[in-house]
This record gives structure tokens, C-alpha cells and sequence, in this order.
């Protein structure tokens, strides 16, 4: 049970960073050096005829060709990206960060372009504007990916408590102990698959982050201490399932030591079932003539010798007492 505490502590504290923790995060995207031309943005296509796209490309050549900035485009520095929000700060007041408000599906609300375009428009002067393609796709994937993380986390959690609560009476169940080991092995499941899909998008995003890092001048890393977390949490689950599975064999091999004893006390308990009773034993009751209270009131038993084979006899009782 222990372990099952440890794995809720550590899947706490992944869940809640930049809630109550603003320095644990997923990962961070920079922005600062963030430069993109015209040419980058208008979104030139030929398919639709040579004389349209020659068209686009003396629109990005034009005197109107421009570079934006992060600051032009409304972009902070830095963005820190957590399981339930992001927060955002500049790189001259690194202590004043903004965190938006945790929430389910944050990454779909939050992430807008639409406020880039139009700046864009307005600078270029084009209706042409257009998010390079590989920023657009991979923000689309993370989207998804972020908000199944989310679900499965959840998931996580909730089975992790349910574990720790059913514990208590798995302490006098087999059952109960039978029902805990499936209910963690739910919860050592989620936690893989969610730690799993964590990891590979913060390695997505910043993986084609990298692949634009010279076009555009932005960069990013993983933070390695929050995946350190969620893997943790893992594998302290992966501990509290395997006690679960010792304690239902345990609690199998006691009550069969258990029912054995039981069986064996009782026949202690019966009278002996021996063939004879020897004279000479010094605990046989019937022993002495008027000694003991069986022996009031009671005829003494007759007794008659056993053939032991080697032509000498021996007396022996009938009656086993």
C-alpha cells in the first residue's frame, strides 16, 4: 500500500504543475529570436496556375516584405506548456509569469492563430497570409494528443484512489484483495499510457521545433525532471501491483495452513483411536484400584494379554478411553 500512496503523490504533482507548481512543466518553447519573413507566410501555390503563383512571389520580393518578430506577432518569450494549462513570460521579467487557468481541453481554446493571420495581413498587406504548414500541423497534432493525455491521466488517478481506498478491506478479503490487484492493474495501465503519450508529445513538438529552429529562430526543450515524475509514479504502480498479487497468493496459502490446523486440532481433540492402552502407562485411568475419580464407583475393566509374537505376552485394555 505504501507504494500505491507514493504513485498518487508523484501523479499529483505532474498533474498539478503550473497550478501549484510553476517551475515543473512539460516542456518550454523560445520565442524571443522568433523571426519570419513575408516569403515564409503568404502561402505560395503554383497548382493553381503559374501566372497566380508568380503573382505571390512578387508580393513576398515587394518593397512590403517584412520580418515579424514576437513581440509584432503578440507572442511572449517563453512558454511553458503543462498537462492542464500554459504560462508565459518575457525574458526581462522572468518572475512575472502568466498562467492561464486550469482546464480540460485547454490547448484547443487557447491555441489561436487566427490573431497572427491578421496581423500578418495588416503588414503585408495580403490576404495571402498563411501559418507555415509544419507549425500548423504539429500544433493540430498536439491538440489531440494533449486532450487524450488529459482523459487518460484522469483515468489514472481515479483508479489509483479506488485502489487505495479497496485496499483497506482487501486487508481481511480475498476477494476484495482479488478485485484491488484488477483495479491497480487498471491504474498501472492508464499511468503507462499516459505517461507514454506525454512523453512523445513533448517530443513531437519539440522534435519539429527543431526541425525550424534556423528558419525561424525558435527553440525548445523537455523538461526532464517532470517526465522523471510521471515515470516514477509508474513504476511505484507497477510496485503496489505486485504486492496486491503476493497478498492474494499469501492470503491463499493461509487459509489453507489455516484449515489444516483446524483439522488437526480438532482430531487432537477426539479420543485417541489407538488399538490398545498399555497397563504400565502411568496416565492410564483406569490404573490402581480405587485411585482417581473415574475409578468410584466403576468395575475395573478385565484385561487380556496380547499375542506379541515373540511367544512373551503383554495385557491390554479393550476399551479405549
Amino acid at each position: 500500500m505504501g507504494a500505491g500512496r507514493f504513485a498518487i503523490i508523484c501523479i499529483f504533482i505532474a498533474m498539478l504543475s503550473g497550478i501549484a507548481n510553476k517551475n515543473l512543466y512539460m516542456f518550454e518553447l523560445e520565442a524571443k529570436n522568433l523571426s519570419i519573413s513575408t516569403s515564409n507566410i503568404l502561402g505560395v501555390d503554383l497548382t493553381d496556375g503559374v501566372q497566380n503563383g508568380l503573382g505571390q512571389i512578387n508580393d513576398a520580393l515587394s518593397p512590403n516584405r517584412h520580418n515579424f518578430s514576437a513581440s509584432e506577432l503578440g507572442l511572449s518569450d517563453y512558454y511553458k506548456v503543462n498537462l492542464w494549462n500554459y504560462c508565459s513570460y518575457n525574458a526581462t521579467k522572468k518572475n512575472e509569469q502568466t498562467c492561464t487557468k486550469g482546464k480540460f481541453d485547454w490547448a484547443s481554446s487557447s491555441i489561436d492563430l487566427t490573431h497572427i493571420k491578421q496581423v500578418v495581413q495588416q503588414v503585408s498587406n495580403s490576404n495571402n497570409a498563411t501559418v507555415p504548414e509544419p507549425l500548423n500541423g504539429s500544433l493540430k497534432t498536439f491538440k489531440q494528443v494533449h486532450k487524450w493525455t488529459q482523459v487518460v491521466y484522469v483515468i489514472a488517478i481515479i483508479s489509483s484512489f479506488l485502489t487505495l481506498f479497496l485496499g483497506i478491506a482487501a486487508i481481511f478479503s480475498k476477494v476484495a484483495s482479488c478485485i484491488t490487484y484488477i483495479i491497480s492493474g487498471v491504474a498501472t495501465t492508464s499511468l503507462m499510457i499516459a505517461s507514454s503519450m506525454a512523453t512523445a508529445e513533448s517530443a513531437i513538438v519539440i522534435g519539429s521545433v527543431k526541425t525550424v529552429k534556423d528558419e525561424y529562430h525558435v527553440n525548445g526543450h523537455i523538461n526532464t525532471s517532470w517526465l522523471a515524475v510521471t515515470w516514477i509514479a509508474v513504476a511505484f504502480s507497477i510496485g503496489a501491483g505486485i504486492f496486491w498479487l503476493a497478498s492474494i497468493c499469501c492470503c491463499s496459502t493461509s487459509s489453507g495452513h489455516s484449515s489444516r490446523r483446524s483439522r488437526h486440532g480438532d482430531q487432537e481433540k477426539l479420543i485417541p483411536t489407538g488399538s490398545y492402552q498399555r497397563v504400565d502407562d502411568p496416565h492410564h485411568f483406569n490404573a490402581g484400584v480405587g485411585g482417581g475419580a473415574f475409578s468410584q464407583g466403576t468395575a475395573a475393566v478385565p484385561m487380556q494379554p496380547m499375542n506379541r509374537g515373540n511367544g512373551a505376552y503383554e495385557p491390554y485394555s479393550h476399551q479405549a478411553i
